[in-house]
């Protein structure tokens, strides 16, 4: 148990750093939007969200619900800033951690219409952190006397265990959600998704040109996911299954990171893998990296540490985080289980009982489901048009500037004002977000009302979508542009 769930001190503090600083970059991300998508003058006021399908229970767990102005939310945002920091410094650290948890599902919970895979990831991550020991070590606290009590070198617990085992269901049911034949057994995926010109980066644009390479990649990542997170666990040479493990994953992450935009999804991926580090990391070989403790060969020193249990006592976790670690890990392999099959969902959701006893773990953002591309990658691109229509007949892009266009946009960056934006625009035709659009076009009568130079007031608001359809032979296929919505401005 010891050699599969303990997690050494050192790792957990490069986790706790490493998690708080995405934090912070979320919270810089979102920043750059807080009028237009967390207050009262943007997409989503407080009134259309608790009308919203999606937003019915949110009254009850968001924080940010509680003011209305640019100023409430600013002060949220630094609230929570503050907070990181104290996580990253390891000062109060539970505390931190738990303060920053709520901060965060708060804050995703105002406006669900931006959600996507890696504010789940983030929201979990950040949730087993709540009940780890993070400041064991390097931090504040430990400098105070508050750490890990001397001896003590790892943690075995529930929570551990939790983490550890969230992090491979992750991937592995990822892997299980890939049934399209792109996937296999036509070894297409990657061809299709480095063709969503809204996400590519300029290294896209040269791999694509290598067919037989996309297709072993295609066959090779979903053959890492499925079998990556079984290192993670392997019953025998268990150190040096974990280096393998979590350099793939590494590797993995940071392939897609280089050629397609995924907002942070892809940072907290090859962050997570720093858990898994065993002891012989840090005592062997990073101390080799910085040039030092050459006295014996290196592959000796793995051996031995495969050979040999777990040095030094765990540090135990109290009944009360036990229980509450282990109920949210039966939750979470319980509903990732049901999500491979639509009829279990419906089973489960349509059982008073059930429904009711997984309302607490959805409330937490417990529930998850990971189908990035699945079962089949999108064989198309799609951007938006937004075009404003003033009083005097005047069309401007009011996302752009200037006169409409509707031809493809030139770079990834012109596509959305940013990811956030595209999640936005993306859900617009799913029923159970049929507020997006409306948000939008509302937001931008209000913002672009009336033209500084001429006093025209804006009239309407139109929504175009177009399309550009990947195939895997000959050039893309555009559709014409498509009116998916349009609002008379008060």
């Amino acid at each position: 148990m010891s050699r599969f769930f303990a997690i050494d001190f050192r790792s957990l503090a490069a986790f706790r750093v490493g998690v708080a600083g995405l934090v912070l970059a979320d919270l810089a991300l979102r920043a750059a939007d807080l009028r237009e998508h967390y207050s009262e003058e943007g997409v989503l006021p407080r009134a259309d969200l608790l009308a919203h399908p999606v937003g019915r229970w949110l009254r009850f767990f968001s924080l940010h619900l509680l003011g209305d102005s640019v100023e409430f939310q600013a002060l949220l945002f630094g609230l929570a800033a503050l907070l990181a920091l104290g996580m990253a410094l390891g000062y109060r650290t539970r505390f931190c951690a738990v303060a920053v948890w709520v901060l965060t599902l708060s804050l995703q919970n105002r406006n669900p219409l931006l959600h996507y895979g890696g504010d789940n990831f983030l929201a979990l991550m950040l949730f087993w952190c709540a009940l780890l020991p993070l400041g064991a070590r390097y931090s504040l606290d430990s400098a105070r006397g508050r750490g890990a009590p001397p001896g003590t070198n790892r943690v075995l617990s529930w929570a551990s265990a939790g983490l550890l085992i969230q992090i491979a269901v992750i991937y592995f049911f990822s892997a299980l959600h890939k049934t399209g034949p792109e996937w296999l057994p036509d070894g297409t995926a990657i061809f299709y998704v480095l063709h969503l010109e809204q996400f590519a980066f300029p290294l896209a644009f040269v791999l694509r040109e290598f067919d037989g390479a996309l297709r072993l990649g295609t066959y090779g990542s979903h053959a890492l996911e499925l079998l990556a997170p079984l290192l993670f666990f392997a019953p025998r040479y268990t150190t040096v299954a974990r280096l393998v493990g979590a350099a793939s994953i590494f590797a993995f992450h940071l392939g897609i990171a280089l050629t397609v935009y995924l907002v942070l999804f892809n940072w907290i991926g090859m962050l997570t893998v720093v858990v898994f580090l065993p002891a012989w990391f840090w005592d062997e070989l990073l101390p080799r990296l910085r040039g030092r403790g050459r006295e014996r060969p290196l592959l000796a020193s793995l051996r031995q540490a495969d050979g040999r249990a777990p040095t030094g006592a765990a540090l135990p976790q109290s009944r009360g985080l036990s229980v509450a670690a282990a109920l949210a890990l039966a939750f979470i392999v319980f509903w990732n289980t049901a999500t491979l099959n639509e009829g279990w969902r419906e089973a489960i959701e349509g059982q008073p009982v059930l429904r009711w006893v997984t309302v607490p773990g959805l409330a937490l953002r417990l529930g998850q489901t990971w189908s990035m591309f699945s079962p089949s990658p999108p064989r198309q691109t799609t951007w938006y048009v937004i075009v404003g229509v003033r009083g005097d007949g005047t069309r401007v892009d009011l996302q752009r500037g200037g006169a409409p266009l509707f031809d493809q946009p030139r770079s990834r960056a012109d596509y959305n004002r940013s990811g956030r934006w595209e999640r936005l625009l993306t859900y617009g035709p799913k029923s159970e977000y049929a507020e997006a659009y409306r948000g939008v076009a509302g937001y931008y009568c209000r913002a672009a009302g009336a033209d500084p130079e001429s006093g025209t007031a804006l009239a309407r608001v139109q929504i175009f979508r177009r399309i550009l359809r990947t195939r895997l032979e000959g050039e893309p296929v555009p559709d014409r542009q498509r009116l998916v919505y349009r609002m008379r401005c008060p």
